[in-house]
């Protein structure tokens, strides 16, 4: 029946079609088995009526033992139709977990992925300045996003050649999303992105100050948006 299903489902078959056949095909099986059941039975009864016919000692004993087949007939397609329906309900009860099990372990790599994307966008400095920053990066980078075989996080992305790369998630993030031009506005070297009166941390020729060409207004914004890049400018002095 299973393979019945399958090939209505192949040829395009709507699922509430199916479903119908299905019904149908249980139906008909059940019918199947109470007629088998019933043939089994006449020929019984045909047999015992000729047996009956002899002597009355062997006549009697085949008419016990009838009895006792009959009785047998009739508990083993009872228990052939409780079979099939526990396994069919024990089918269902497993399928439905598989689905429940197969949706929450792909939340729970959902989940682990964006806490991994979060904490490589911070060591890159997204987000020090605007939360909104980060939840636009991810959405971006998820468009490119893929698991292999082992189910690790992979980045999918064309470089300068067009030539199709793929990367695992946190170097992606940290080495070559940074350098994209998605990526350049929200990082903080670009702190004039309008109000507050902060200066950019970038020359009038568009390249990035050094840590000695910042005024002290400029280091004080730089290590509050960004420590770790206020430390490595002060270390290269």
């Amino acid at each position: 029946m299973d393979k019945v299903l399958a090939l209505l489902k192949k040829l395009g078959a709507k699922d509430e079609e199916i479903a119908s056949a299905k019904e149908e095909l249980e139906t008909a099986q059940e019918a199947a088995i109470e007629l088998e059941v019933t043939g089994l039975k006449t020929k019984n009864t045909q047999l015992l009526e000729k047996l009956k016919a002899k002597p009355e000692g062997d006549g009697g004993k085949v008419a016990e033992l009838e009895v006792k087949l009959e009785e047998l007939t009739d508990a083993n397609a009872k228990l052939k139709r409780e079979s099939e329906k526990s396994i069919k309900t024990l089918t269902a009860e497993r399928d439905d977990y598989k689905a429940k099990l197969s949706d929450t372990a792909t939340k729970a790599r959902e989940y682990e992925t964006g806490v991994s994307m979060r904490e490589a966008l911070s060591k890159v400095g997204i987000g020090k300045l605007n939360a909104e920053d980060v939840t636009d990066a991810i959405a971006h980078i998820k468009g490119m996003l893929k698991y292999n075989d082992d189910g690790e996080a992979m980045v999918v992305y064309k470089d300068a050649a067009g030539k199709a790369i793929e990367q695992k998630l946190g170097e992606y993030v940290e080495k070559v999303y940074p350098t994209t031009s998605h990526a350049k506005r929200f990082l903080p070297a670009d702190m004039n992105r309008g109000g507050g009166g902060r200066k950019p941390l970038v020359k009038p020729d568009g390249t990035a100050k050094t840590w000695a060409e910042m005024d002290l207004r400029e280091r004080t914004e730089l290590h509050k948006a960004d420590p770790e890049r206020a430390k490595a400018l002060q270390a290269a002095e």
